[in-house]
């Protein structure tokens, strides 16, 4: 599967999913990021936070069962097409979330949102 066809693949999984924090923020997805001015902050397990989000707490609700579901898929799709998963946290209140992908070929990817802690 090219670059291409993967970012197509991710782009129907996070249709309609969201990083649920104290707001609810979409994901995107791009070919290109610049790292240059963002200061690495917190890097995060990968395991550790798709766990957080598919078994999450107060799933108590359709929507939120339904977003577990599709971030099951999202992490199952990603670790069976990339061969480095990198999520990094960064700034202090609304935080930009980064994922980076790359495959074997050297492809990447990058799927970014955003999470409010006050």
């Amino acid at each position: 599967m090219t670059i291409k066809e993967k970012k197509e693949q991710i782009q129907l999984i996070i249709k309609d999913l969201f990083f649920l924090s104290e707001s609810d923020y979409p994901w995107l997805i791009s070919e290109k990021f610049s790292l240059d001015d963002v200061i690495t902050e917190q890097q995060i397990d990968t395991d550790i936070f798709f766990e957080k989000l598919t078994h999450p707490i107060d799933m108590v609700d359709d929507f939120m069962r339904t977003q577990s579901e599709k971030y099951q898929e999202l992490h199952d799709f990603l670790k069976e097409n990339f061969t480095t998963i990198f999520i990094t946290k960064h700034g202090r209140i609304k935080r930009p979330l980064i994922i980076e992908l790359k495959d074997e070929e050297n492809g990447k990817l990058y799927l970014t949102t955003f999470s409010i802690e006050t």
